[in-house]
């Protein structure tokens, strides 16, 4: 029980649960979509009714009764909580629907959109933290900063890097329609809403009523299962049924519907663990996390999808493939998260006790 406690009870980690988590769940929203005839709109639907079904109905009417029955959980939602996280759910859901569609329209695919979101995201996370909550000059001394993104620039080198080594053993991969210029707003909407939705999950989970932090956090995911169902079920089903003009019942198949589920369990995961992650560190979690989880994440994803090709090669590099590249890369990402998580903010100092005045000496009664 010490052990668990410990392991669990560390804020890293939910990150490795994150690196895990989303980097299996590209690989899986793309087999879905395959089995639904290369239709990724649909695959998307059935990652919103993975969210809606766990996130959502599982999270709010079977795990926090239970919680609560059992003494573990003290709090409850709040009007602000509620409003905070509603927000973030309807940033984080819509962000992953306009990444499917510059995947899909951008010519050069997912080695051009990845390598921007990836290193978009925790950029656009710390700007917003350092704006709104700077950490004081006491918590996070001036050289403790330039290591900090000395570690950062690190992490993006080794982010983009991997997803440029996928492309290299995938030998290009392009997008599956006509491309067209409005996968650049696609992205940046993906980059923004994204970057936006680490800090105010992390708002949202802290403004909740309770003490116990998966409480809290399993709170704020609820609202992200709200968030997938409103943009990535009813929104985007209604495009899909009434607007697209493709014919949805020539794509339709139950085994692409079984894996999209199945990708958004992943991503489900991957949302818990990265709220669990940030709360679990405290006020510098929006700084920290992000690079951390938004560099790992497409490693682990060019990990898997490298593994079958090497497997093939009696466990050898491809012909062609840069090997000493993988590696150097990988030291360079090491290096990143030493940086980060050694020479991030300390978290501030608990407030002084006010000083209790002091005993006057009863007087003696004559």
């Amino acid at each position: 029980m010490n052990i668990a406690h410990a392991i669990f009870g560390f804020w890293f980690t939910y990150v490795v649960g994150v690196w895990i988590c989303w980097g299996l769940y590209g690989s899986r929203f793309g087999r879905a979509t395959g089995a639904l005839q290369g239709n990724n709109w649909m695959a998307a639907i059935g990652v919103g009714i993975s969210y809606l079904l766990v996130a959502w109905l599982l999270v709010r009417y079977v795990a926090l009764p239970i919680l609560k029955q059992k003494g573990i959980d003290d709090g409850d939602f709040t009007p602000k909580g509620n409003r905070i996280g509603r927000i973030a759910g309807l940033f984080v859901a819509s962000g992953a629907v306009t990444l499917s569609y510059a995947l899909k329209y951008c010519p050069s695919g997912h080695g051009q959109v990845m390598p921007l979101v990836f290193c978009g995201v925790p950029l656009v996370s710390i700007l917003y933290a350092l704006i709104t909550k700077p950490p004081t000059k006491e918590s996070w001394p001036v050289k403790y900063k330039a290591l900090f993104a000395i570690g950062f620039v690190l992490l993006l080198v080794f982010g983009w890097h991997m997803i440029g080594l996928k492309e290299i053993a995938a030998t290009g991969h392009h997008g599956s329609a006509a491309p067209n210029q409005a996968w650049k707003i696609a992205t940046a909407w993906t980059v923004l809403s994204w970057g936006l939705y680490v800090a105010l999950i992390h708002s949202g989970s802290v403004a909740m009523k309770g003490q116990n932090k998966l409480c809290k956090s399993l709170r704020a995911l609820t609202h992200v299962g709200e968030g997938y169902f409103l943009v990535a079920v009813v929104a985007l089903g209604i495009y899909v049924l009434f607007l697209s003009g493709a014919p949805v019942s020539e794509q339709f198949s139950v085994d692409g519907c079984v894996k999209a589920l199945i990708a958004g369990l992943f991503g489900v995961g991957g949302n818990l663990c990265i709220i669990l992650a940030i709360n679990r560190l405290g006020p510098t979690g929006p700084l920290t996390v992000p690079p951390l989880v938004f560099s790992g994440t497409p490693a682990v994803n060019t990990l898997v999808f490298l593994m079958p090709i090497f497997s093939a090669n009696n466990w050898s590099a491809p012909e062609g493939f840069p090997l000493g590249q993988l590696i150097t890369t990988i030291l360079i990402g090491a290096c990143g998260v030493v940086l980060v998580t050694r020479f991030k903010p300390n978290p501030p100092a608990p407030a002084a006790a006010a000083a209790t005045p002091a005993a006057v000496p009863a007087t003696e009664s004559h």
